[in-house]
């Protein structure tokens, strides 16, 4: 349990630091320089709000008026909308709900591939090693306005759901490997296809 909390917590300083100034500044500073990063923004509000509000119209997005079913046009956005919830609903600031999604979404990154390493190695430094690099790589990083790249964490999720079920068959395992990887898909549909 200690080297899970231990990876938990260097997990949230890495998130805050590199970073900055965003988690500091949550609801203030977007690091976004381009449509796809203010189009993200709109998607990660629509479903926080959407869910809070409405979930029964969650794909008739306030675009394209008046067609309905519009949020499917692209990205759904729908893990890290939901991972916007909480921001969303103290706050209703679209920022906030962004950047909350974007900072849980690597500490995300970092703990399911701490554990994935972890598991296949019994090494804590290991672990935290290939966290450091896979969570803080340059292509994940370069991709902060695209949210659904950002989404990394299902591709150890799925492995570790795999190994699992590779160590043990059973019907539960197997159910955790399809939702894994369902999850996958509703994060991020290239993770999903991917996953798949």
């Amino acid at each position: 349990m200690k080297a899970w909390a231990g990876a938990a917590v260097i997990a949230a300083i890495l998130v805050t630091v590199l970073t900055f100034p965003t988690v500091p500044r949550m609801g203030s500073v977007l690091r976004s320089d381009n449509n796809d990063g203010r189009f993200s923004v709109w998607n990660i509000a629509w479903v926080a709000r959407t869910l809070i509000t409405e979930p029964s119209q969650i794909l008739n997005a306030n675009i394209f008026y008046p067609h309905t079913g519009t949020l499917a046009y692209s990205e759904l956005n729908l893990v890290a909308g939901a991972m916007a919830v909480p921001a969303y609903a103290a706050t209703r600031n679209p920022i906030a709900a962004t950047n909350s999604a974007i900072a849980i979404a690597l500490w995300l990154s970092f703990m399911c591939m701490w554990a994935l390493v972890y598991r296949l190695t019994s090494s804590w430094p290991a672990g935290l090693l290939a966290a450091t690099a896979y969570t803080f790589c340059p292509y994940l990083l370069s991709h902060i306005s695209h949210i659904q790249l950002l989404m990394a964490f299902v591709i150890p999720l799925d492995f570790l759901a795999l190994h699992r079920l590779i160590e043990r068959p059973t019907v539960g395992r197997g159910v955790q490997l399809g939702v894994a990887v369902a999850i996958g898909g509703l994060a991020c549909g290239y993770y999903g296809i991917y996953g798949g």
